[in-house]
């Protein structure tokens, strides 16, 4: 299980979710195509358990839970309540990463850049951030079912 951060630059929010398969995220490709996802600016979350990865969603749109998003372009969507300003998105990067330090044992890894090949559907998380370490969330090619 991961958790998404998806970043939509032109209506300026971001969409927190988590996602038991790959194929979550390129259906919400789909579902969102109107107000296309920056996905090289977007970010994976990973932990060692998926108790950790609800939890850590939970505490976000909580502890945020001022700055949603609210427009006509986003209500009624599969996760319209998901939805927050663009503003705080690199509080919210610190914050992941504040919970990763003072909390090593759950192994909080956080990668910047999806890339969902469309004919293919693979997903492609290759790019990391703030780490010299290479954080394997998949192989480098996950099939989508």
């Amino acid at each position: 299980m991961i958790l998404y951060i998806l970043k939509f630059e032109e209506i300026k929010a971001i969409k927190i979710g988590i996602a038991t398969t790959t194929q979550r995220i390129y259906n919400l490709k789909k579902i969102y195509e109107n107000i296309e996802a920056n996905l090289e600016e977007s970010y994976i979350v990973s932990t060692n358990n998926k108790s950790d990865i609800k939890l850590l969603e939970k505490q976000l749109l909580g502890d945020y839970c001022d700055h949603k998003y609210m427009d006509e372009l986003i209500n009624g969507l599969d996760g319209h309540t998901e939805f927050l300003n663009i503003n705080i998105l690199e509080k919210l990067i610190e914050d992941i990463e504040y919970k990763s330090e003072r909390f090593p044992e759950k192994n909080i890894q956080i990668k910047k850049g999806i890339q969902i090949c469309n004919n293919l559907k693979t997903l492609n998380l290759n790019t990391k951030i703030k780490t010299n370490k290479k954080v394997n969330l998949y192989p480098e090619e996950t099939k989508v079912d």
